[in-house]
């Protein structure tokens, strides 16, 4: 029985989530992976999930096609069961799943019903730092002469997060974001609601972040979810962008501010977006974590 995805899930998923990872030896750097993404989009894009055999599924509705994550749950010694779920759940001589991690691509071509075929798309494609990117932003003199001019400008507050101010990350959303652009620009569907779910439930999702006020004004923020206990990702981002310098602000001062400094930072995909990417490109090296799309052909 298919389940809309709710929060009473989170606790399933990531145990499925890891024990999976964990089989493959390595750990889940993909940003959808992680609940909180799931989560906060699973109002617009219907998610939907099932336990089956062991094995945790996701799928979501997009444009009205359905697209499903690869199935998780340990899966050493446990490759015919993992291919009779996928015969059982997707009967047609044809599969896609999206969301494999590369790591699971050698596991998938030892099916004996199927043939796999898979594929990428750079847009799609996680950013993922080293901790110290952030820490040491201003080492760049551009970064710096922005993050000073920003200061030299405004006496900002810096805060993190909590129960009590976590409602004005939708006023910036709303300001900053929905005032100035149009419905469509939204990727995949509307990012408030997305936002809204993650700050309504901003405590049992274990998320952190930090908000900026110049004048008791809000004018940026971040959200951020610890994915592994070496990486965190940054979910949610949005400032005053005719505030020069205030982005470089609010990532170094919270880099600098959270007391536990993860190894890597992902900072989700450009979706091919020419001024995010170019940000993301400036912000430090990074590599890309592709998320493969494979498709599953019977023998």
């Amino acid at each position: 029985m298919k389940n809309i995805i709710s929060i009473n899930e989170m606790a399933i998923m990531e145990k499925y989530r890891d024990a999976f990872f964990q089989d493959l030896q390595c750990k889940n750097q993909i940003a959808d992976w992680c609940f909180v993404n799931l989560f906060a989009w699973s109002e617009s894009l219907e998610t939907r999930c099932e336990l089956i055999d062991g094995f945790y599924c996701v799928s979501i509705e997009y444009e009205k096609n359905w697209y499903h994550y690869t199935p998780v749950g340990r899966i050493n010694g446990r490759l015919e069961e993992y291919e009779n779920l996928l015969m059982e759940k997707f009967p047609e001589k044809e599969i896609e799943l999206i969301m494999v991690p590369e790591a699971f691509l050698p596991v998938l071509q030892k099916l004996k019903k199927h043939k796999i075929t898979y594929s990428y798309d750079s847009i799609y494609s996680d950013y993922i730092y080293g901790s110290d990117a952030f820490i040491n932003l201003l080492k760049t003199p551009s970064k710096r002469y922005d993050y000073s001019h920003f200061k030299r400008n405004h006496t900002p507050f810096f805060t993190m997060i909590n129960e009590h101010n976590k409602y004005d990350c939708l006023k910036i959303m709303q300001t900053y974001w929905c005032a100035e652009k149009n419905c469509q620009e939204c990727h995949f569907s509307c990012e408030y609601k997305a936002l809204q779910r993650v700050v309504n439930n901003f405590s049992e999702l274990k998320t952190d972040g930090a908000l900026v006020y110049v004048e008791n004004v809000p004018v940026a923020f971040v959200i951020t979810k610890i994915l592994n206990p070496e990486m965190t990702v940054y979910h949610f981002m949005k400032t005053n962008q005719n505030m020069r310098g205030l982005s470089y602000y609010l990532l170094y001062t919270y880099a600098n501010e959270t007391t536990k400094k993860p190894h890597f930072i992902n900072f989700t995909e450009d979706m091919g977006l020419k001024g995010l990417s170019l940000f993301k490109q400036r912000l430090g090296s990074y590599i890309l974590m592709h998320k493969y799309n494979v498709i599953l052909r019977q023998r």
